[in-house]
């Protein structure tokens, strides 16, 4: 939120890092307005596709353990010449629809 202009200065120039960015009034104000949007939207997507979505301050916190071991996964896989598993997510969703069909 500093970087868009919510940011607070002492009379020597010092950021007031408690009084900035999403402290600053103005600053969790946007920032709650942007998260809103952000939900809506992935109400939507769930609500087309059926995935489930996360909505997470840090992504990385968990997308960065869970990443890393389906890459070991992957790797195992290909080592060992069968990757049958592994399939691209349009051919899921091409499977998907077609199953969504015959219903």
């Amino acid at each position: 939120m500093i970087n868009f202009g919510y940011a607070v200065y002492d009379k020597h120039g010092k950021l007031l890092e408690e009084e900035s960015g999403i402290f600053h009034k103005d600053g969790i104000a946007l920032a709650k307005e942007v998260a809103d949007f952000i939900l809506k939207t992935l109400d939507e997507f769930m609500a087309e596709d059926g995935v489930p979505w996360n909505f997470e301050y840090a992504p990385g916190e968990t997308a960065g353990p869970t990443l890393a071991y389906k890459d070991l996964k992957f790797y195992k896989a290909l080592y060992s010449g069968d990757y049958s598993s592994f399939k691209l997510y349009r051919i899921l969703q091409d499977q998907r629809k077609a199953d969504l069909r015959g219903w």
